[in-house]
């Protein structure tokens, strides 16, 4: 018995490793210099399973870069994947700093020009196309000062999302509330408040803060309304994320591009 289960661990893990495969990649960042305004000059690590191989960043003067990357394709219904990995490396900013690109699975992968983004994409013959059959997060708002992240934007019916709140803080007590009810024609709305106080001690020094105060699920199958409503009461300030302004999300199984 034990010989036998050895034997079943043996050939699971070597199957595991024989899954790993090697392929050739090259392309050109176009906005690698400062690949989001306000970043500052960022450094781009581009990986899979492993990092590019023999230079993992793009070259400096042109953005283009080419090498081998180890990778464990994916397979579903729709074919052989390889997800590859852009990631910047910066002291700026919130931590949402990579790209994420699945493409069809070849011994060589040619990306073209990309300008980086953060969030998820699939290669297809015209080019890069939003990657809807994965969750992706989506950030609102400026990167380095008020911001509201979704992880993910787009959940399947049973899943949860996150609500994430980026600000610039010096350390003042934070006020937030939230409420859900169904509204019109079976529309879900999601009514927030953000706000801090002015009426105590703050630091001198700034930076930025990144919360997340509650989140919402398990979300059914739906239409949902996001809507930050002003702070009701005395010495306090609104965090400006979605005032005057709402968004609309729908909640619903997710397919292939």
């Amino acid at each position: 018995m034990r010989m036998a289960l050895f034997i079943a661990v043996l050939i699971w893990s070597r199957s595991g490793i024989q899954a790993l495969t090697t392929v050739h990649v090259t392309g050109r960042i176009i906005n690698w210099q400062e690949p989001i305004a306000g970043m500052g000059p960022s450094t781009i690590g581009i990986r899979s399973e492993g990092w590019l191989q023999p230079n993992t960043a793009p070259d400096r003067s042109s953005g283009r870069f080419e090498g081998t990357i180890t990778c464990d394709p994916i397979r579903n219904a729709h074919g052989r994947w390889v997800d590859i990995e852009l990631r910047a490396f910066t002291d700026y900013g919130p931590g949402r700093c990579s790209m994420y690109i699945r493409a069809p699975y070849a011994r060589r992968i040619d990306l073209g020009d990309i300008a980086w983004r953060p969030s998820h994409y699939r290669m297809k013959p015209g080019g890069l196309v939003i990657d809807t059959g994965v969750p992706r997060d989506t950030l609102i708002g400026e990167p380095f000062d008020a911001y509201m992240l979704l992880r993910p934007l787009n959940p399947q019916p049973g899943e949860r999302m996150e609500l994430v709140f980026g600000y610039i803080s010096s350390g003042e007590p934070r006020v937030v509330s939230h409420g859900i009810s169904v509204k019109d024609m079976g529309t879900w709305l999601v009514d927030f408040h953000f706000a801090v106080r002015t009426d105590t001690e703050v630091l001198t020094e700034s930076w930025n803060e990144e919360v997340s105060p509650f989140d919402l699920g398990p979300m059914s199958a739906g239409r949902y309304r996001l809507r930050q409503s002003p702070s009701q009461g005395d010495h306090l300030r609104d965090i400006d994320l979605l005032l005057n302004e709402e968004l609309y999300i729908t909640v619903v199984q997710r397919i292939e591009p």
